[in-house]
């Protein structure tokens, strides 16, 4: 009796191994044959896009701009005086603000580009 389940065990376990690797190959010939490259589309590029901006911008990411009024931006994100929307045309040097007027201590163009 013992001997009969070792040997159910080893066959069907290696029915299952032969059935995965079975599955395994024809996912990667059905993958293969499928294949597409996609085209990268930043956020800021789509919702300005999308929205219509005159300006393109990033409605999530803020830079410093002396005289910039207190204002809710497109997405309804509240920011302080002296703060504006990073705009895609933007010195790639200028560093990221929090809405609030805080440095972020990076660049918005590594992040967005």
């Amino acid at each position: 009796m013992k001997i009969l389940k070792k040997l159910t065990l080893k066959y069907a376990t290696a029915i299952s191994l032969v059935v995965g690797l079975g599955s395994l190959t024809a996912m990667a010939a059905h993958a293969g044959t499928e294949s597409r490259v996609l085209d990268f589309e930043t956020h800021a590029a789509f919702f300005s896009n999308e929205t219509h901006q005159k300006s393109p911008l990033d409605p999530q990411v803020f830079v410093a701009a002396q005289g910039a009024a207190a204002a809710v931006g497109p997405q309804g994100i509240k920011r302080d005086a002296g703060v504006r929307n990073a705009l895609i045309a933007d010195a790639p040097t200028l560093p990221i603000m929090s809405a609030s007027g805080q440095p972020l201590n990076i660049t918005p163009f590594k992040v967005i580009r």
